[in-house]
């Protein structure tokens, strides 16, 4: 995967202009690790609404070329603030009393961000275990199966 020519490569030197960054978070910067590293950093700073994290990670390299493109898809849905739909599937109820929609909206739009991270993370995870019969790459899966009674 090509990374945007916009986004920068590297860790900054300090993160919100006053956290200094972990060596270990620095050099994982595009990594799910230090998602949420910059995640619990932006709560200690008293901020609602922390920024959406999921154009910051790079996907594995070991990823099939159908599991990334499924990846990619997840990562690329994101929340309409026309609309205001909640993830699908949510409990919520459409009838709730909300004071005020910008905050409403941002807590929706959250919802959005940690569900879609949630699928790429699982996305990933079901292509790396190797286990996938929708993997593009030869894996376990295609090795034929181990005889046990090579003696009789």
């Amino acid at each position: 995967m090509t990374i945007p020519a916009s986004r920068p490569t590297g860790a900054p030197a300090l993160y919100l202009e006053q956290f200094t960054i972990p060596d270990h978070i620095r050099a994982s910067w595009h990594t799910w690790e230090a998602a949420a590293w910059r995640r619990m950093r932006w709560g200690d700073t008293n901020r609602l609404h922390p920024p959406d994290q999921r154009f910051t990670i790079d996907p594995p390299d070991e990823m099939c070329p159908r599991h990334l493109r499924m990846w990619t898809s997840w990562r690329d849905r994101t929340f309409d603030y026309r609309t205001g739909r909640r993830w699908p599937g949510h409990p919520g109820t459409p009838f709730v009393i909300i004071h005020d929609l910008a905050d409403a909206l941002e807590d929706r739009r959250i919802e959005w961000d940690e569900k879609t991270s949630e699928q790429m993370q699982l996305t990933e995870q079901i292509c790396l275990s190797g286990r996938s019969p929708q993997c593009d790459h030869p894996t376990a899966l295609d090795s034929p199966p181990a005889t046990h009674n090579q003696e009789r």
